[in-house]
């Protein structure tokens, strides 16, 4: 199934759902949706990069990089090195 076939039925599914009808309310925000979910919960961009099929790490990286969880030290972890 293409992405554009994927597009179509899912604006049949949004439009029978009642849903909005806007600008980001395509197939493509589920996609978006789905990759932010995988990394705030700490999915490793490698993951997200398979998940979505993106031929680049790069990619994945320039578009999510800022819903990256900040990394906390544990206690006892050195900020030297590490």
């Amino acid at each position: 199934m293409t992405d554009r076939i994927w597009s179509r039925e899912f604006a049949k599914w949004r439009e029978a759902a009642g849903w909005p009808n806007t600008e980001h309310a395509g197939f493509h925000a589920l996609r978006h949706f789905f990759a932010t979910v995988l990394i705030t919960n700490g999915a490793e961009p490698q993951e997200v990069q398979r998940a979505l099929r993106h031929k680049s790490l790069s990619l994945t990286l320039e578009t999510y990089v800022g819903w990256r969880p900040k990394r906390t030290k544990t206690p006892g972890e050195s900020s030297v090195g590490g």
